[in-house]
């Protein structure tokens, strides 16, 4: 149940004609950076500890 959910969150796994005109930012961020769901734990856990220590607001502007 969470991998279909977690399917279903992620722009990637989407067709680029099926992409609303508010998503595309988002779409292209995770082109370049990768999201939640689709890079490893182990890399999220060293984004967001790079993001706490270089960032103000912490780790929570990446998956805003």
């Amino acid at each position: 149940m969470v991998k279909v959910n977690a399917l279903r969150q992620d722009i990637l796994t989407k067709d680029y004609s099926n992409i609303k005109f508010e998503e595309l930012p988002r779409y292209f961020m995770q082109l370049r950076f990768g999201s939640t769901f689709s890079k490893p734990k182990e890399i999220r856990v060293y984004s967001y500890f790079s993001d706490a220590l270089l960032f103000p607001d912490g780790a929570l502007w990446r998956e805003g």
